[in-house]
């Protein structure tokens, strides 16, 4: 539950991460969420991380679920769209014959994602967002120093982008309630 996922982000990387909930920002209309994203924090040049929100990891079963990480993951989307911060798409590519093999329905992103024309779009084949991926080029190109991490696979991804990009010096604020366990 999400107990269990605020508890793993914090051990995870617990003097590294700021954790934040989406819920507590207000009413969570784009105007408020942008409010919050230029608050205290927030003044450095940043981007969201959007990691494996994909069919694969997502089954239909399970969406009734995850809609309100959806949902909320969404809200940060809009309200960073409204203030040009980028966001970044990441997405597990697999081995021949899995789930999450490129090209194959699991692996799609959810279609209900709001992604823009302008939205970018990192491929990955580890837990690991940076490894051999143009993530850490991407964003030394924007001049990004903070990221904001939201995505499925609490226990791996997200908790292993988070670790790496402490490791990297990047500000980093887990959203509680926008990533989820798939």
């Amino acid at each position: 539950g999400v107990k269990h996922q605020r508890t793993m982000l914090r051990r995870g990387a617990r003097k590294a991460a700021q954790e934040i909930v989406v819920n507590d920002i207000g009413a969570i209309h784009a105007g408020p969420c942008c409010l919050w994203l230029q608050g205290a924090g927030f003044a450095i040049p940043r981007a969201l991380l959007v990691i494996d929100m994909q069919l694969g990891y997502l089954a239909p079963g399970n969406l009734a679920i995850k809609g309100s990480v959806i949902a909320n993951i969404n809200r940060l989307i809009d309200a960073c769209h409204l203030q040009a911060i980028p966001v970044i798409f990441v997405q597990h590519d697999g081995p021949h014959g899995d789930e999450l093999e490129p090209h194959s329905p699991g692996w799609d992103l959810l279609p209900n994602l709001h992604r823009s024309q302008a939205a970018h779009r990192i491929r990955k084949t580890s837990c690991d967002s940076f490894y051999r991926t143009g993530l850490q080029p991407l964003l030394h190109s924007m001049g990004t120093k903070s990221l904001m991490i939201t995505g499925c696979a609490t226990d791996y991804c997200v908790d292993t982008t988070l670790r790496i990009a402490a490791s990297l010096d990047y500000q980093l604020f887990a959203i509680s309630d926008a990533h989820t366990t798939a």
